[in-house]
């Protein structure tokens, strides 16, 4: 029972809807939230990649700057007169170191600036660190490059790891005596990249690859550049300006996995909201569809009641035809059935006239051979007596046109007949009537004690040699009156066919009060029969008609 239910329910418009539009916004709500996803974490992941990009060209552009400045200081200490006059003469040594202790004073990334000539003259605060280094003999080779990889110095206020810069010492001849060079602090670059805070690694190297930053490192390879999506790392080059150092940082976004966990987690809640939000939509809409139908539905699987429907406020026009179209049919019904109750009374009204009209010839017919009979015997008293009996029966018959008589009338019109049938067998008939008074008034069918009585005549007195009688009564049992007609004749066998008579009398009861009224027959052969008439109770001037 219980999964017959939920399969109904299942079959319902309501659920076929809502679940419609639950899968549709399930879809959409999917769909939408992976563009969105998509879309917004492609945004985020590009703007990421950017800024990241941008940190690392501004640290090389920094960098940059500060070789500049550097090398702005050089070529400034190149033009002085007290440096050129050395240069070409050897004179004013103490000047020029002046100059140079004023740049390492100024410049705190500045351990140490000297010269170094073709000649063999070397001109610093600290000539021994030059002189010990491999980059002097670079000096005097005047092949020294203009940066060079960091390598560890030490100096009288600082130690540390430096790198050496130089430029041409240019005379205004055009020759180059010699090489002015400075020693940076390695700390400068460090300090630059530390600042970028972008949590990854920084390398820088020179036009050979060799690694300047961080001492020992390992540069990146060229097919490495570029974001990669499944490792989530940017790797970006850039050279830095007034050098031919390339910065390459290679930085592990992790930042965007959080950042993409946390779109994924809001757009999914976002979904979640909006699903339940649509569920909750679509069922009420697929209700408010619905229950116009259910209630037409449900007044269909009733329409025995024949009630008709009351148009809701802010039904749909569908519904509304609906609705509307059912109302006029049960109207149409309701006028057919009423053309239909009309037809069936008149039809029953003229198959009760008929089934009367049956009893008059067949009586008519055995009454006039028993006047026939008496004729022959010439007994003309008798005959006038049995015509104005006969007179007074067809008159009781016709009941002035009414279908429906009294008890006492019926009675009375049975014994008419029974008093002319005795004219006919004398002795051999005798008969009893047992009406209470209080029954007198009941309304009855007229004719229906009648058939009874010459029934048991005919089919259980005539045949038998002793004397016949017959005993009508009649008695009330609760709603329903009941009239016996009871025979001490021949009996005959109750499943043989019934005569006209019986059987006109039955239908006629049926017809006026139902299935319920009608005959009932005890009899066997040799013991009389006993015939019950079975109706409704109906007090007098009850018009029976007008209850079918």
């Amino acid at each position: 029972m219980k999964r017959d239910t939920w399969r109904k329910r299942l079959k319902s418009l309501w659920f076929q809807i809502t679940a419609f539009n639950l899968i549709a916004g399930l879809l959409i709500v999917s769909l939408f939230g992976a563009v969105v996803y998509v879309v917004v974490s492609d945004i985020f992941v590009k703007e990421n990649v950017m800024k990241t990009e941008m940190a690392i060209e501004k640290t090389a552009v920094e960098i940059g700057a500060d070789i500049r400045h550097a090398k702005s200081l050089l070529q400034l200490l190149t033009t002085t007169p007290a440096f050129m006059d050395y240069a070409k003469t050897g004179d004013g040594e103490e000047t020029v170191i002046h100059l140079m202790n004023a740049i390492t004073d100024a410049e705190f990334y500045v351990f140490g600036v000297f010269a170094a000539f073709a000649d063999g003259r070397v001109i610093s605060e600290s000539p021994s660190i030059f002189e010990s280094s491999a980059d002097y003999q670079s000096l005097l080779a005047n092949d020294m490059p203009f940066l060079t990889t960091a390598r560890a110095a030490s100096y009288d206020h600082n130690d540390g790891c430096v790198i050496t810069m130089g430029v041409p010492i240019e005379l205004d001849d055009g020759s180059i005596p010699g090489v002015l060079a400075l020693d940076l602090d390695y700390c400068m670059v460090d300090n630059a990249i530390s600042a970028m805070d972008i949590g990854g690694g920084i390398t820088i190297t020179d036009t050979q690859g060799t690694v300047i930053f961080p001492i020992g490192g390992q540069a990146a390879q060229p097919g490495e550049l570029g974001y990669n999506p499944k490792t989530n790392v940017l790797t970006q080059r850039y050279m830095i300006p007034e050098t031919q150092w390339w910065l390459t940082g290679r930085v592990y976004l992790s930042g965007l996995d959080v950042i993409k966990r946390q779109l994924l987690d809001m757009v999914a809640l976002t979904g979640v909201l909006l699903f339940l939000a649509m569920v909750l939509i679509a069922a009420a809409y697929s209700r408010k569809l619905t229950t116009p139908l259910k209630r037409l539905a449900g007044s269909m699987e009733d329409i025995e009641s024949l009630q008709e429907l009351s148009a809701l406020t802010g039904e749909i026009s569908e519904t509304q035809v609906l609705t509307e179209s059912y109302n006029r049919m049960i109207q149409k019904i309701k006028q057919l059935m009423a053309e239909l109750e009309h037809k069936q009374h008149a039809l029953r009204q003229t198959e009760i006239e008929a089934l009367t009209q049956q009893i008059n010839p067949h009586f008519l017919y055995n009454t006039l051979d028993t006047i026939v009979w008496l004729a022959e015997f010439k007994d003309n008293d008798k005959i006038i007596a049995l015509t104005k009996t006969l007179a007074k029966f067809f008159r009781l018959s016709l009941a002035e046109g009414r279908a429906i008589v009294s008890l006492a009338d019926e009675a009375a019109h049975a014994q008419q007949y029974l008093y002319i049938q005795k004219e006919r067998y004398g002795e051999r008939l005798t008969y009893t009537f047992d009406i209470p008074e209080a029954l007198q008034d009941c309304m009855v069918p007229k004719i229906v004690l009648q058939p009874i009585v010459e029934n048991s005549i005919y089919h259980g007195i005539k045949p038998m040699d002793g004397i016949g009688h017959i005993a009508v009564s009649a008695r009330q049992q609760g709603e329903l009156l009941l009239l016996t007609v009871e025979d001490n004749g021949v009996g005959f066998d109750p499943d043989t066919p019934r005569g006209v008579g019986l059987r006109n009398v039955d239908q006629r009861l049926k017809l006026y009060f139902g299935e319920d009224a009608g005959i009932t027959l005890r009899s066997a052969p040799g013991e009389g029969t006993t015939v019950v008439l079975t109706m409704k109770m109906q007090l007098k001037n009850t018009d029976i008609a007008g209850t079918l």
